[in-house]
């Protein structure tokens, strides 16, 4: 409360003075926290709150035995965090009671895109080879994904021609969440005209068991043989040969 005399002298030299009372009224504090929505880890320090603040200054812990402080509360790894916020008046009204917010950090799911296999695929060669898995997700030059974040599976030393499933999933304490496959693919060979040469066999009756001869050079040289005696037959690394004369399609075996 403010006093204020003014003192007016007339024409006449005459002074009158008066006094006036007045108050100046404090202003009421407003300040509010509000937990921060849709947050995924980013491999990034992030707000956990947004706040307003008007007359008064806002104090923060994260969990129960955190050290309160000024400075807005951040998080990296993926979780869930509990706050208290404590609002104190700078301008004498009544401090505001304390308040609490949860906020969650979201695991960030798993993509294919993460994953490089290396070599990416291979021409088979007859030598057993294990594809090298790297898992990668960079934001902004920093690299977010550790080994602690996931596990890989189907990365085995591989031979046959075929489609190999390779699949990284997200380890339970880790910042990631489902997960993510890669087909590694061994393809077949492409062999030149002359790469395979096959010999048929003709022999009279001798009591010895005869065969075709297959001769690889080129492309083909390595390559795994099978046989089948029918082609749409299991096919064995193992090469027929015959003894006794067939009497039948002109006594030919095929």
């Amino acid at each position: 409360t403010y006093n204020a005399t003014v003192t007016v002298t007339a024409a006449n030299g005459t002074p009158y003075t008066a006094t006036k009372q007045f108050t100046i009224a404090k202003a009421n504090a407003t300040c509010s926290v509000t937990g921060k929505n849709n947050l995924t880890y980013n491999g990034k320090e992030q707000d956990l709150v947004t706040s307003t603040k008007n007359g008064c200054t806002i104090y923060y812990r994260v969990g129960e035995n955190g050290e309160w402080s000024t400075t807005v509360p951040k998080a990296k790894n993926a979780g869930t965090y509990g706050l208290a916020d404590e609002n104190h008046n700078s301008v004498g009204s009544a401090a505001a009671p304390k308040g609490s917010v949860s906020v969650t950090i979201a695991k960030k799911p798993l993509n294919a895109e993460m994953i490089t296999i290396a070599p990416a695929s291979k021409v088979f060669d007859d030598e057993p080879t294990r594809p090298e898995v790297t898992v990668s997700d960079m934001v902004d030059s920093t690299q977010c994904i550790t080994v602690d974040d996931y596990e890989i599976s189907g990365a085995d030393v591989q031979e046959e021609v075929g489609d190999y499933t390779i699949t990284v999933t997200a380890k339970e304490e880790g910042n990631y969440s489902g997960s993510a496959q890669k087909i590694w693919r061994i393809t077949g060979a492409s062999f030149g005209e002359n790469d395979i040469a096959v010999t048929s066999c003709e022999a009279d009756y001798d009591g010895k068991a005869h065969g075709i001869n297959i001769e690889l050079s080129g492309a083909a040289e390595g390559a795994k043989i099978t046989y089948s005696e029918t082609e749409s037959g299991t096919y064995t690394a193992t090469k027929p040969a015959y003894k006794n004369v067939k009497t039948t399609d002109g006594g030919a075996y095929t």
